[in-house]
Protein backbone atom coordinates (compact mmCIF):
# COMPACT_ATOMS: atom_id res chain seq x y z
CA UNK A 1 0.00 0.00 0.00
CA UNK A 2 1.28 3.42 -0.87
CA UNK A 3 2.18 5.82 1.90
CA UNK A 4 -0.46 8.50 2.17
CA UNK A 5 -3.20 6.42 0.55
CA UNK A 6 -6.72 7.59 1.36
CA UNK A 7 -8.48 4.29 0.63
CA UNK A 8 -7.78 0.64 -0.09
CA UNK A 9 -9.51 -1.05 -3.00
CA UNK A 10 -9.87 -4.78 -3.60
CA UNK A 11 -11.54 -6.17 -6.67
CA UNK A 12 -12.48 -9.65 -7.77
CA UNK A 13 -14.51 -11.03 -10.61
CA UNK A 14 -16.02 -14.11 -9.01
CA UNK A 15 -19.30 -13.57 -7.18
CA UNK A 16 -19.79 -15.57 -3.99
CA UNK A 17 -23.14 -14.12 -3.01
CA UNK A 18 -25.65 -11.48 -3.99
CA UNK A 19 -26.84 -8.73 -1.72
CA UNK A 20 -30.42 -9.01 -0.58
CA UNK A 21 -32.68 -6.58 -2.36
CA UNK A 22 -31.68 -7.87 -5.78
CA UNK A 23 -34.24 -9.53 -7.99
CA UNK A 24 -33.29 -12.93 -6.57
CA UNK A 25 -32.68 -13.97 -2.99
CA UNK A 26 -30.07 -16.44 -1.86
CA UNK A 27 -26.53 -17.61 -2.42
CA UNK A 28 -24.71 -17.88 -5.70
CA UNK A 29 -21.39 -19.64 -5.25
CA UNK A 30 -18.78 -21.27 -7.40
CA UNK A 31 -17.34 -23.79 -4.95
CA UNK A 32 -14.26 -24.41 -7.08
CA UNK A 33 -13.18 -20.80 -7.13
CA UNK A 34 -10.33 -19.66 -4.93
CA UNK A 35 -11.38 -16.06 -5.49
CA UNK A 36 -14.90 -16.85 -4.27
CA UNK A 37 -13.48 -18.66 -1.24
CA UNK A 38 -11.29 -15.68 -0.34
CA UNK A 39 -14.21 -13.30 -0.69
CA UNK A 40 -16.25 -15.63 1.50
CA UNK A 41 -13.58 -15.63 4.20
CA UNK A 42 -13.51 -11.84 4.18
CA UNK A 43 -17.30 -11.70 4.44
CA UNK A 44 -17.29 -14.22 7.28
CA UNK A 45 -14.74 -12.11 9.13
CA UNK A 46 -16.93 -9.04 8.66
CA UNK A 47 -20.05 -10.91 9.79
CA UNK A 48 -18.27 -12.19 12.89
CA UNK A 49 -17.89 -8.67 14.16
CA UNK A 50 -14.41 -7.49 13.26
CA UNK A 51 -15.89 -4.67 11.23
CA UNK A 52 -17.81 -3.53 14.29
CA UNK A 53 -14.68 -3.42 16.46
CA UNK A 54 -12.67 -1.44 13.93
CA UNK A 55 -15.53 0.22 12.03
CA UNK A 56 -14.19 -1.43 8.88
CA UNK A 57 -10.79 0.16 9.17
CA UNK A 58 -7.68 -1.79 9.95
CA UNK A 59 -6.39 -0.53 13.32
CA UNK A 60 -2.89 0.03 11.96
CA UNK A 61 -3.94 2.27 9.11
CA UNK A 62 -7.34 3.85 9.63
CA UNK A 63 -7.83 3.58 5.86
CA UNK A 64 -11.31 2.68 4.56
CA UNK A 65 -11.49 -0.57 2.62
CA UNK A 66 -13.69 -0.81 -0.49
CA UNK A 67 -14.33 -4.18 -2.15
CA UNK A 68 -15.68 -4.33 -5.69
CA UNK A 69 -17.21 -7.58 -6.84
CA UNK A 70 -17.22 -7.57 -10.59
CA UNK A 71 -19.45 -9.67 -12.69
CA UNK A 72 -17.71 -11.28 -15.68
CA UNK A 73 -15.49 -8.50 -17.12
CA UNK A 74 -15.83 -8.36 -20.90
CA UNK A 75 -15.32 -5.80 -23.64
CA UNK A 76 -16.24 -5.05 -27.24
CA UNK A 77 -13.86 -7.74 -28.53
CA UNK A 78 -15.87 -10.34 -26.56
CA UNK A 79 -19.35 -9.23 -27.59
CA UNK A 80 -19.50 -11.12 -30.92
CA UNK A 81 -19.53 -14.34 -28.85
CA UNK A 82 -22.77 -13.38 -27.08
CA UNK A 83 -25.16 -14.83 -29.71
CA UNK A 84 -23.71 -18.27 -28.91
CA UNK A 85 -25.13 -17.92 -25.37
CA UNK A 86 -28.70 -17.25 -26.44
CA UNK A 87 -29.89 -20.75 -27.45
CA UNK A 88 -28.69 -22.35 -24.19
CA UNK A 89 -29.33 -20.15 -21.15
CA UNK A 90 -27.89 -22.72 -18.74
CA UNK A 91 -24.45 -22.03 -20.19
CA UNK A 92 -24.29 -18.65 -18.42
CA UNK A 93 -26.46 -19.31 -15.35
CA UNK A 94 -23.39 -19.38 -13.09
CA UNK A 95 -23.53 -15.60 -12.68
CA UNK A 96 -27.16 -14.99 -13.59
CA UNK A 97 -26.19 -13.94 -17.14
CA UNK A 98 -24.31 -10.95 -15.77
CA UNK A 99 -21.28 -9.14 -17.15
CA UNK A 100 -19.58 -5.77 -16.86
CA UNK A 101 -17.99 -3.84 -19.68
CA UNK A 102 -14.28 -3.36 -19.05
CA UNK A 103 -14.65 0.43 -19.38
CA UNK A 104 -17.37 0.51 -16.72
CA UNK A 105 -15.22 -1.72 -14.48
CA UNK A 106 -12.40 0.83 -14.72
CA UNK A 107 -14.81 3.69 -13.99
CA UNK A 108 -16.11 1.83 -10.91
CA UNK A 109 -12.54 1.56 -9.56
CA UNK A 110 -12.03 5.30 -9.93
CA UNK A 111 -15.38 6.03 -8.27
CA UNK A 112 -14.59 3.65 -5.39
CA UNK A 113 -11.28 5.35 -4.68
CA UNK A 114 -12.90 8.78 -4.63
CA UNK A 115 -16.13 7.85 -2.81
CA UNK A 116 -16.74 9.16 0.70
CA UNK A 117 -16.91 5.62 2.13
CA UNK A 118 -16.19 5.08 5.80
CA UNK A 119 -15.06 1.78 7.21
CA UNK A 120 -15.38 -1.18 4.91
CA UNK A 121 -17.94 -1.56 2.18
CA UNK A 122 -18.47 -3.98 -0.66
CA UNK A 123 -20.32 -3.44 -3.91
CA UNK A 124 -21.44 -5.62 -6.78
CA UNK A 125 -20.42 -4.09 -10.10
CA UNK A 126 -22.34 -5.29 -13.16
CA UNK A 127 -23.85 -3.99 -16.36
CA UNK A 128 -27.44 -2.80 -16.25
CA UNK A 129 -28.45 -5.58 -18.64
CA UNK A 130 -27.63 -9.27 -19.11
CA UNK A 131 -25.79 -11.08 -21.90
CA UNK A 132 -29.12 -12.51 -23.07
CA UNK A 133 -31.83 -11.21 -25.41
CA UNK A 134 -34.64 -12.96 -23.54
CA UNK A 135 -36.41 -11.28 -20.62
CA UNK A 136 -34.62 -11.84 -17.33
CA UNK A 137 -37.78 -12.99 -15.55
CA UNK A 138 -38.32 -15.66 -18.25
CA UNK A 139 -34.75 -16.88 -17.83
CA UNK A 140 -35.25 -17.20 -14.09
CA UNK A 141 -38.48 -19.16 -14.50
CA UNK A 142 -36.86 -21.55 -16.96
CA UNK A 143 -33.49 -22.12 -15.34
CA UNK A 144 -34.32 -21.57 -11.67
CA UNK A 145 -37.96 -22.62 -11.30
CA UNK A 146 -39.25 -22.07 -7.81
CA UNK A 147 -36.79 -19.27 -6.99
CA UNK A 148 -38.88 -16.19 -6.28
CA UNK A 149 -38.16 -12.82 -7.85
CA UNK A 150 -38.36 -10.34 -5.00
CA UNK A 151 -37.89 -7.09 -6.85
CA UNK A 152 -38.76 -5.31 -10.05
CA UNK A 153 -36.71 -6.46 -13.01
CA UNK A 154 -36.67 -4.56 -16.30
CA UNK A 155 -37.06 -6.52 -19.52
CA UNK A 156 -33.45 -7.67 -19.87
CA UNK A 157 -32.20 -6.01 -16.70
CA UNK A 158 -29.44 -7.38 -14.53
CA UNK A 159 -30.35 -9.82 -11.79
CA UNK A 160 -27.32 -8.70 -9.79
CA UNK A 161 -27.90 -5.99 -7.23
CA UNK A 162 -26.00 -2.87 -8.28
CA UNK A 163 -28.20 -0.46 -6.34
CA UNK A 164 -25.72 0.04 -3.49
CA UNK A 165 -22.95 0.89 -5.96
CA UNK A 166 -25.26 3.37 -7.67
CA UNK A 167 -26.18 5.01 -4.40
CA UNK A 168 -22.86 5.05 -2.54
CA UNK A 169 -20.36 5.33 -5.40
CA UNK A 170 -22.39 7.09 -8.06
CA UNK A 171 -21.79 4.08 -10.33
CA UNK A 172 -23.92 3.99 -13.45
CA UNK A 173 -23.07 1.47 -16.17
CA UNK A 174 -22.83 3.33 -19.47
CA UNK A 175 -21.68 0.59 -21.85
CA UNK A 176 -23.68 -2.34 -23.18
CA UNK A 177 -22.97 -5.11 -25.65
CA UNK A 178 -26.23 -4.04 -27.33
CA UNK A 179 -24.43 -0.95 -28.64
CA UNK A 180 -21.94 -3.14 -30.48
CA UNK A 181 -23.77 -6.10 -32.02
CA UNK A 182 -27.24 -6.57 -33.45
CA UNK A 183 -29.84 -8.75 -31.86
Amino acid sequence: MAVGADAALAAGSDVLYRESGSGVSGRCANGNSQVAAAIGCNERERQDGEHLRYRGQRPWSGIPFVALRFSNILGPADYPEFPSFWPEPRRRKWNLWGYIDERDAAAACRLALDAPVEGSASFIIAAADTVMTRPSADLMREVFPGVPLTGEISETGTLLSIGRARQALGFEPSHSWRDHIGQ
